[in-house]
């Protein structure tokens, strides 16, 4: 088979054909009719460079599909396996042959784009070029065909035709062309196949089939559904398939990168232990041997210490303004720039630092910022001076005394929520418990750390962490292209960081479709590279530069000319430091204090493209490195990720230590000016072991994840804590809070395709789509509602509430490694009465939980599996004899008989969507106030059951997602 040679475009409807179409029938008969064996043959075809809605002929994609029916289309990717765009538009053709019975048929063809079907080389159906959509006055009502009762609708922004063929053999050949995507005058629309299909009901039928070879898929809602799974399941196995033969390409160099980056730390002294618990044992009883809980080390610890950290380390710690470092005894004593002690134990009088605090002139008095220090802050310090200045190397006083191991149920939760993201299932948690095998913990990491849903898990910290930011309305400040799709893809295929990193900074690919090309765009943004900059240094390097941005930054060591250097080489170009970008000092010099900030790169200056930071890779290995020595890109994701000083290997390995422990071995880690790791020889060693395993993040988390400290019990003792002595108590994310919630009570997760352009009538920069999400990681900031209230998605907006009370961002214009999720009253509200929380309790006739009580057991068994399965732990004994005791009346007469249960009829009318083509439809709020009605009502309850004692059972499932336990780790 071959794409069609023709270049014209199709006219709009079938009977308006003449000449023209007999001579395109004359070509077709010598094109493209053989058969195909066991499926439908498809080529994706294109025009390069003409962008054109053209029927095209370069094939650049062949693969198969079960039927002429299509919910998506394989991705294109760069060599280097990142998401890209096929040219806009391309060209979808497929054929088949299919054994039809003889007789007079009718046939459907559907698609969102022009579209046509040939029967043995006769075009016999086909699909015009949708108008452009303009002014969102389309009606409501859209027209459909009457096609009987039960099949599925088209969507909005589908198009459909009908037509009667005749069969007089058994094997006809069917070729189907549609296009994906297109151009409105300038404008690219978004490249999506809506639902195309061609589906055909024989003579004597009354419903359709999909047109299949080898299947029968019935064109019913729950056919579809059924064949729309399948079909993205074989998709996205393809897709890996396809990006992993890309990647293997440049497996070569950096197989060699990673022998090169083994040798620079196998060469180094080797760490004084082999394992985790060997460096924490070992501190933990060093730290043990020098506790001093005299008056004068608990007066420091508990008076003075705090003091210190808040308000002199930002300036005197790593800053050290004035040279002065006020974060060791021995470096206060030498003293800063003046010569002059700071401190002189035994002589408050005497010691530099109380001038400083005592300062009555307020230009000169310490701190420079905020108030000065209180009376109470001013005497602790002055009697630490006068008892000796005692400064104990711990702030611990009284022995560590490492916690007990987790109970098999307490692990097997957490192992789940930190890998997967999501609680164990019952089965899987009856057989881990009731396993007697010692290595059974070993083996059930590896067998999460290999679950594809790692990647689901983790696609939401790294959009945090690097700001990805879309929206699915017009892009304002700061927004950037939906590159969360790559970021899934490159955790799917595990690939390893200094890699992940790279393909990040090389911004290619697609900009709107989920390529790394979508972290270049920052929207309304005077210097975007220095947006960009400031987001790598702060995620792989511990290095904040937001100050860096308008000035120098006053408590960090880096300069607005260092940012400006890295943005400089992301941009692959010099930069000229824009007036926007620069805090003007006269204005502040106008104060008459001297002001902390400083500007020391003028507006108007140009700064070229250079590594800033010393201590990094020699020309000389650059130049071995480098594959393409021009691009500075590349230079700065070398520079940035190789294993000379090992900095980004050791802030990986305590990134990842943070989402474990939910404290890092440094802190803040994404600002380590002035930090020091609690543990220095351990984050050495899980660094190393990083690199060793070739830069892959599963292999230092099975590491972690096997070690005893992971596996110890949660604690409050604080101590304990931050020895690592014990688990802290740590709280759900948000995105875990949502997909366990749905994975516990087995409700699918349904909400509306995340765009105000669900027709696909808008260019594809103004209405981009997010998809229709299956997990949390994939909503985003909706931004709809600013533009018109019709345009609302309530199923989705009812998932982004909770999401948000819980502290997920629905705008990320700047990164964040921390969720900030304070106590709030909003939290236990949503859990008592939102609307999501109402989907997940009401049994309705798709709820697991409604499967599960319709089984044939006991009350006990019930309450225990509901326990396992919403708590992962079995009832106490008083907990399950008040459930047991509140569900047991009307328990065996729970199932109602068969003859009432409800069997929904189809409807006769397609349900109405609001889309921007019709949201200034008066009748468009009224539709958009309904589905509002609907979603807050959600799904009708079973009728399989008796309501009372349904109500029952729904007030149990109520009670435990509202327990504490359900939000936090055990």
């Amino acid at each position: 088979m071959s794409c069609s040679e023709q270049q014209v475009s199709i006219t709009p409807r079938i009977f308006q054909r003449s000449l023209f179409y007999l001579l395109l029938l004359l070509v077709s008969i010598g094109l493209g009719t053989h058969a195909v064996e066991g499926g439908v043959e498809v080529q994706i075809c294109v025009d390069s460079g003409k962008n054109e809605n053209a029927w095209t002929n370069e094939v650049v994609l062949t693969y198969e599909e079960s039927a002429f029916a299509f919910s998506g289309v394989p991705q294109a990717y760069t060599d280097s396996g990142i998401r890209d765009d096929w040219p806009n538009p391309f060209r979808v053709a497929a054929e088949a042959e299919v054994d039809l019975p003889k007789g007079t048929h009718r046939l459907l063809l559907r698609s969102r784009r022009a579209a046509r079907v040939w029967m043995d080389g006769r075009l016999i159906v086909e699909n015009p070029f949708p108008p452009i959509i303009s002014d969102g006055h389309d009606p409501v009502v859209y027209p459909f065909l009457q096609l009987g009762k039960g099949v599925r609708f088209p969507g909005p922004g589908d198009m459909e035709e009908l037509v009667e063929v005749n069969v007089s053999k058994g094997k006809v050949h069917f070729r189907l062309e549609f296009f994906v995507g297109g151009w409105a005058g300038k404008r690219a629309m978004r490249p999506e196949t809506g639902e195309t299909l061609v589906a055909i009901s024989l003579e004597g039928e009354r419903g359709f089939q999909i047109l299949s070879p080898e299947q029968s898929i019935p064109l019913t809602d729950a056919g579809w559904e059924s064949f729309y799974r399948e079909q993205q399941e074989r998709l996205t196995k393809f897709d890996q398939q396809r990006r992993n033969e890309r990647r293997a390409k440049q497996n070569r160099y950096w197989k060699k990168r990673h022998a090169w980056a083994r040798d620079w730390v196998q060469g180094e002294e080797g760490a004084p232990f082999s394992s985790i618990d060997e460096f924490l044992t070992h501190r933990i009883e060093t730290t043990n041997a020098v506790i001093d809980p005299s008056p004068e080390a608990l007066h420091f610890i508990d008076k003075v210490r705090p003091v210190l950290q808040d308000r002199c380390w930002s300036c005197h710690g790593k800053g050290d303004k004035g040279d002065l470092r006020l974060d060791s005894k021995a470096l206060a004593m030498t003293g800063g720039g003046s010569g002059i002690p700071a401190l002189v134990p035994g002589n408050a009088e005497e010691s530099y630092i109380m001038e400083l605090v005592l300062e009555e002139h307020e230009e000169d008095r310490m701190p420079p910022k905020g108030d000065p220090l209180s009376e109470q802050e001013v005497s602790a310090i002055t009697q630490w001076i006068e008892e000796g200045a005692v400064w104990p190397e711990t702030v611990v006083t009284s022995e560590i005394d490492p916690v007990e191991l987790t109970e098999d149920w307490q692990f097997l939760r957490r192992v789940y929520l930190d890998t997967v993201g999501l609680p164990p299932t019952e089965s899987a948690l009856k057989e881990f418990v009731e396993d007697r095998d010692p290595e059974k913990r070993a083996q059930v990491i590896d067998e999460l750390l290999n679950d594809p849903r790692w990647a689901d898990h983790w696609v939401s910290y790294w959009q945090d962490v690097l700001a990805e930011n879309p929206t699915v309305v017009n892009p304002t400040l700061n927004n950037t292209g939906p590159f969360r799709f790559w970021i899934y893809e490159a955790l799917q295929d595990d690939l390893p960081m200094d890699r992940f990193v790279t393909e990040l900074v090389s911004m290619e690919g697609s900009q709107l479709g989920g390529g790394t090309k979508g972290f270049e765009m920052a929207s309304q943004n005077d210097v975007p590279m220095a947006a960009k900059a400031n987001i790598l240094a702060t995620a792989f390097l511990g290095t904040e530069m937001q100050c860096s941005r308008c000035h120098d930054a006053p408590f960090h060591s880096n300069t607005q000319e260092d940012l400006f250097s890295l943005a400089a080489l992301l941009a692959q170009e010099s930069l000229t430091v824009p007036v926007s970008s620069s805090v003007p000092m006269d204005k502040l010099h106008a104060g008459g204090r001297q002001p902390l900030i400083e500007v020391t790169l003028p507006p108007g200056s140009e700064v070229d493209p250079k590594w800033p930071f010393e201590d990094r890779l020699s020309d000389k290995e650059l130049k071995r490195w480098l594959r393409n020595p021009d691009d500075t890109r590349e230079v700065f994701a070398l520079q940035l990720t190789g294993p000379h000083d090992k900095r980004f290997a050791k802030v990986m390995a305590n990134r990842l230590w943070q989402r474990l422990f939910g404290r890092g071995i440094v802190e803040p880690i994404d600002d380590w000016e002035n930090a020091e790791p609690l543990y220095p020889d351990l984050l050495e060693f899980l660094a190393d072991e990083f690199v060793k395993s070739g830069y892959r993040l599963k292999s230092l988390a099975r590491l972690i994840l096997n070690s005893q400290a992971y596996q110890r019990k949660t604690s409050e003792d604080l101590t304990a804590i931050q020895y690592f002595a014990a688990q802290g108590p740590r709280q759900l994310s948000a995105e875990q809070i949502v997909d366990s919630l749905f994975a516990a009570t087995g409700k699918p997760l349904e909400t509306e395709t995340l765009t105000v352009d669900i027709g696909g009538g808008r260019p594809w920069h103004n209405a981009m789509s997010l998809g229709k999400p299956h997990r949390a990681w994939m909503f985003g900031g909706m931004a709809n509602n600013r533009d018109r209230a019709s345009l609302v998605l309530p199923r989705a907006q009812a998932v982004i509430d909770v999401l948000t009370a819980f502290g997920w961002r629905a705008s990320r214009q700047e990164p964040r490694s921390y969720r900030n999720s304070p106590l709030s009253p909003l939290k236990p509200a949503i859990l008592n009465n939102g609307t999501m929380v109402s989907w997940l309790v009401r049994l309705s006739e798709d709820h697991e939980l409604t499967e599960l009580s319709l089984k044939d057991q006991t009350p006990e068994k019930l309450v225990d599996s509901v326990y396992l399965r919403l708590l992962n732990r079995y009832p106490s004994e008083k907990e399950k004899a008040l459930a047991v005791e509140y569900l047991t009346p009307g328990f065996d007469d729970r199932v109602t008989s068969e003859d009432q249960w409800l069997v929904p009829e189809p409807p006769d009318e397609p349900e109405l969507f609001v889309t921007w083509a019709n949201h200034l439809d008066p009748k468009a709020d009224l539709v958009a106030l309904e589905k509002a009605e609907q979603a807050r009502r959600g799904d009708p309850p079973t009728s399989k059951l008796i309501p009372d004692w349904r109500e029952r059972m729904e007030d149990l499932v109520w009670t435990l997602i509202n327990l504490p336990e359900v939000i936090y780790y055990p």
